[in-house]
C-alpha cells in the first residue's frame, strides 16, 4: 500500500494540493502566510479576474478582502479595514461552504474575527490604539486526499477507467470493421442502387473518422490531461483549465461515438439490402 500523502507539521498545504489548485492560489496562501498581504490581494486576484466559476470567485474576492484588511491595518488605515473585514464576512457567508478549496472556512473566519473584531466594538476604529494582532495562517486540508487514498477505492476513477478502455475497443473495432467494408464495398456490392451505393460509402467513411478521431485523438488528448492532473478527476476544481478541456473532449468523444452508431445503423439496413437483392 503507497505511504498516504503528508504535510508536514506548519507547512500550509501538499504537494497534492500544488498539483489540484492554481498557482495563484497557492502562491497567495505563501505571501498571506509571509504577512505580504498586498502581494496575496495580487496573486488571488489575478485568478479572479479571469474564467472562474461563481462560487470560486466569490470565495477568492472574500480572501482578497481579508488580506486587503491587513494591509490598510499596516499602513494606518483601520476605517478601511473594517470596511473589508466586514464585506469578507458577508461574502464567505454568502458562499455557505463549510470548507472550500481546502480551506476550513470556520476556523479561518474565527481567526479573522480574532484579529479584526476590535474594529468593530466603536463607531470609528480610529478612536482605537491598535491592539496586538495574532495573524490568522492559512493550513489546507489533507484529509481529502487522505480518504481518497485509504479508505475507499474511488468509484468514480474504477467506472471511468472501464468506460474508457470499453470504449477504445469500440473505436478500434468501429475502425477496423469500417477500413474492411469500405476495402470490400466495390467487390461485392451489385445492382444500380447508385444513391444506396454513395450512401452506404458514406457512412463506412464517417464510421471510420469518427472512430479513428475518437480514440486516436480525442482519446489520447484525454489521456494526456488525465495524466496532467495527478489527482481523481473529481478533486480537481471544476474551474481549472485542464478539467474544462477534458469534459469539452468527453462531449466531442461522446458525439463522434454517437455519429459513428448512427452512420452504422443506416449501413448495416443498406448492406443487408443489398445482400438480399
Amino acid at each position: 500500500m503507497a505511504e498516504p500523502p503528508q504535510i508536514e507539521e506548519d507547512a500550509a498545504y501538499s504537494d497534492a494540493h500544488i498539483a489540484a489548485y492554481p498557482i495563484e492560489y497557492i502562491a497567495g496562501i505563501d505571501l498571506y502566510n509571509a504577512g505580504e498581504f498586498h502581494a496575496a490581494h495580487d496573486a488571488w486576484e489575478e485568478r479572479w479576474m479571469g474564467e472562474v466559476g461563481p462560487d470560486e470567485k466569490l470565495f477568492l474576492q472574500a480572501m482578497i478582502q481579508s488580506a486587503v484588511a491587513f494591509h490598510h491595518l499596516d499602513i494606518g488605515r483601520p476605517g478601511a479595514a473594517r470596511r473589508m473585514y466586514q464585506m469578507a464576512k458577508e461574502k464567505f457567508a454568502s458562499l455557505g461552504h463549510r470548507v472550500f478549496m481546502s480551506l476550513d472556512l470556520e476556523d479561518y473566519q474565527a481567526q479573522l474575527d480574532c484579529s479584526l473584531s476590535w474594529l468593530l466594538t466603536v463607531p470609528d476604529p480610529r478612536e482605537l490604539s491598535q491592539p496586538l494582532i495574532i495573524l490568522p495562517k492559512i493550513r489546507l486540508f489533507a484529509v481529502f486526499v487522505v480518504l481518497r487514498s485509504f479508505v475507499l477505492p474511488n468509484a468514480g476513477e474504477i467506472a471511468g477507467t472501464i468506460v474508457t478502455r470499453t470504449l477504445s475497443v469500440v473505436n478500434i473495432g468501429g475502425f477496423l470493421i469500417g477500413v474492411f467494408l469500405l476495402l470490400t464495398l466495390f467487390a461485392w456490392r451489385s445492382g444500380p442502387g447508385r444513391t444506396a451505393f454513395i450512401i452506404e460509402f458514406s457512412c463506412l467513411a464517417i464510421i471510420v473518422m469518427a472512430t479513428g478521431l475518437g480514440h486516436w485523438l480525442i482519446a489520447a488528448r484525454m489521456r494526456a490531461l488525465r495524466a496532467a492532473m495527478l489527482l481523481p478527476i473529481d478533486l480537481v476544481p471544476v474551474d481549472d483549465p485542464r478539467r474544462i478541456a477534458f469534459s469539452s473532449l468527453h462531449r466531442y468523444s461522446v458525439s463522434a461515438l454517437g455519429l459513428a452508431m448512427i452512420a452504422a445503423l443506416i449501413a448495416i439496413i443498406l448492406i443487408g439490402r443489398s445482400l438480399r437483392s
